[in-house]
């Protein structure tokens, strides 16, 4: 955000620090700085102020706090206070209070639209924005300096009362630019889904917090005002602004909540400088609160404070800290009770208010110790459960695999998806299991696997919150006598049950096409407290070597030989003829008769460079037939 030194020093009693010491301090206690400039008889610096602290932040008079905290110099508050005569002809109502939480409302008669004093243009052109006109340049002067984005109506224009409401189905709104006249692109946008409107008995005039309508737009010609200083839901306002991708700075501020005390404030201002720059007359106000935010209060010891930032601090000093903030607070039996500003949500624990004192003490002054050795190891039951299954599931031939969490259906879906089949959270693994079994099998001959068996272990969400799941599958690339899937499933994880020391009837479920999935949280519940970490053992080391990009192709061949043991032989004759195409060869059967042995091989070739063609693999498999048939006693079946 563009900050104005001479905007600030409007808000401190004191005269501000020299540039460069201003600058050091306020990174070394609050936000970076990415650059600063001189801009006529100002000086401009761009602070990077991160989510945490857009609450309060996004705003001179907020930055202005800041450095009176890190400087210990004087909060000078200039919003006008003054007493405003509740208006008579101003009808205001709030539909939904989770919408709006606040509208406060201004009528002002007479004004006149024109230029802005040179004071105010030279403020708004300083960081960064254009002069409009003096209406215009008000509502942004307020926002820039307070952190209220404000909103301006020509009252002749308006039908009826204003209420603010969530859009009905049906309804459209034509969009003013950033200029305050019609979008030059003409948009307009369909409402209904959910978003907050202000509107009058015509229907909706502004998307609430994010662009206004050119239905009731200020023109030159507007004689008769209405200020709108609202606040509204952060989330609602997030999600409008993305959907329509209207985002601005008032929805910025919006979409990071604010406090609603801001709206008074706001509104207090802009009156003020409208009746002195824009001439006019006020008429009234109205402020509609339905229900106001709560007190918020946090306690912190100086015990827990020197622990957290492992240095002895005094009494004084986190008074002298407490004060420069121009928090309120009291001391109850050596506990620091401090009362939230409303406009601090990022202050909600302990531990926000023990970062607050620490950055103002200084981080400098933070000597960094070697941290105490805990007597006792702590464990973390489901780490060592998780560990169990894996170790003794990849010892029984599984392997484990990720799968998205993202997925094209389930309970909870995606406010903003990344995809259109990445739209839900998943509330099952076996779905993906199911899926990775088929993209497996495709590859078993490649791999020289007869089953393929893989796990996952991960986060499942229902509809009842977030759970734990564990999932096996298995199936075969070829039937195997005597072996099923289902069967290999249950007997792997009843083994898996005797080691965690769990009864196996506890946490079966129906086995789906070679695919088990169980509730692993019930899992670590009911394991064994004796259970300890696996001393994984060093595996055989094994060598890896890049995937050809290109298909595999496989060919069986059978060969009848004199006797038997003639395995070794059959093997070199079709290594002779492959050479580096051949990835894998097996023997998949054997069967004698009349002193003769059959011997049947799968090859599995592929190239590295390219898609082998279909003579290329003749031509090997004729090689390897000759010379075979050339043998005496053999024949190539």
């Amino acid at each position: 955000m563009l900050i104005s030194k001479k905007w600030i020093q409007d808000f401190i009693e004191e005269k501000l620090p020299e540039t460069d010491i201003l600058v050091d301090g306020i990174i070394m206690h609050a936000f970076e700085i990415e650059s600063f400039e001189k801009v006529g008889e100002d000086e401009v610096f761009d602070i990077k102020i991160l989510p945490d602290r857009n609450h309060y932040a996004l705003s001179h008079r907020g930055i202005a706090k800041e450095i009176c905290a890190i400087f210990g110099l004087t909060f000078k508050d200039i919003v006008p206070k003054r007493e405003f005569p509740v208006s008579e002809k101003l009808n205001i109502e709030i539909e939904d209070g989770k919408l709006c939480r606040r509208y406060c409302g201004a009528y002002i008669k007479n004004i006149k639209i024109d230029e802005s004093p040179k004071w105010l243009s030279e403020r708004i052109e300083a960081i960064g924005q254009k002069s409009i006109n003096n209406i215009v340049d008000i509502t942004n002067y307020v926002m820039y300096g307070l952190g209220q984005p404000l909103h301006a109506f020509d009252m002749d224009k308006l039908m009826g009362g204003i209420t603010a409401r969530a859009g009905k189905e049906g309804e459209v709104l034509s969009l003013l630019d950033a200029t305050g006249v019609e979008d030059k692109k003409g948009r307009v946008i369909e409402l209904g889904q959910g978003e907050c409107v202000i509107a009058d008995d015509s229907g909706p005039l502004v998307l609430a917090g994010i662009k206004g309508g050119i239905k009731t737009a200020i023109s030159k010609d507007t004689k008769n005002i209405i200020i709108e200083a609202a606040n509204f839901d952060p989330a609602i306002t997030r999600k409008f602004s993305s959907l329509y991708n209207l985002r601005n700075e008032s929805s910025k501020r919006f979409e990071n909540e604010i406090t609603p005390d801001y709206a008074w404030d706001g509104l207090e201002m802009c009156v003020d400088l409208m009746l002195q720059i824009a001439g006019g007359e006020l008429e009234g106000v109205k402020d509609i609160y339905p229900k106001k935010f709560p007190e918020y209060k946090v306690g912190v010891s100086q015990k827990e404070i020197e622990q957290l930032l492992g240095v002895n601090i005094t009494h004084e000093n986190i008074v002298t800290i407490l004060k420069k903030f121009n928090f309120q607070y009291d001391v109850v039996d050596g506990v620091y009770i401090i009362s939230v500003p409303s406009d601090r949500f990022d202050i909600r624990i302990k531990e926000d208010l023990i970062e607050e004192i620490g950055r103002i003490y200084g981080y400098e002054h933070i000597v960094s110790k070697r941290p105490e050795l805990f007597n006792k190891q702590r464990e973390n039951k489901r780490l060592i459960v998780e560990s169990v299954i894996r170790e003794h599931l990849v010892a029984s031939g599984f392997s484990e695999i990720l799968t998205y969490t993202f997925q094209p259906k389930g309970d909870l879906e995606v406010l903003n998806a990344l995809a259109s089949d990445k739209s839900f959270l998943r509330n099952t693994l076996s779905d993906q299991l199911s899926e990775a079994l088929v993209q497996n099998l495709r590859y078993a001959d490649l791999l020289g696997l007869s089953k393929i068996k893989i796990f996952e272990m991960g986060a499942v969400f229902k509809k009842a919150g977030e759970g734990l799941s564990l999932a096996l599958a298995v199936a075969f690339s070829k039937k195997i006598k005597g072996e099923s899937p289902d069967e290999d499933i249950l007997k792997t994880l009843e083994r898996v049950c005797e080691v965690l020391g769990v009864e196996k009837t506890k946490i079966i479920t129906e086995i789906k096409n070679g695919v088990l999935e169980v509730d692993l949280e019930k899992l670590i519940e009911l394991s064994s407290d004796d259970l300890v970490m696996p001393k994984f053992v060093d595996r055989d080391i094994k060598k890896y070597s890049a995937i050809s990009q290109y298909p595999f192709s496989v060919r069986d061949i059978a060969v009848w030989t004199e006797g038997e043991g003639n395995e070794n032989e059959i093997e070199e004759i079709i290594k002779k003829y492959s050479g580096e195409l051949l990835k894998r060869v097996s023997l998949f059967d054997v069967f004698s008769k009349d002193g003769k042995t059959s011997y049947a091989y799968r090859l599995v070739l592929q190239s590295m460079n390219k898609t082998l063609e279909e003579n290329e693999i003749n031509e090997i498999m004729n090689k390897i037939t000759e010379e075979m048939n050339a043998k005496e006693g053999w024949t190539v079946r």
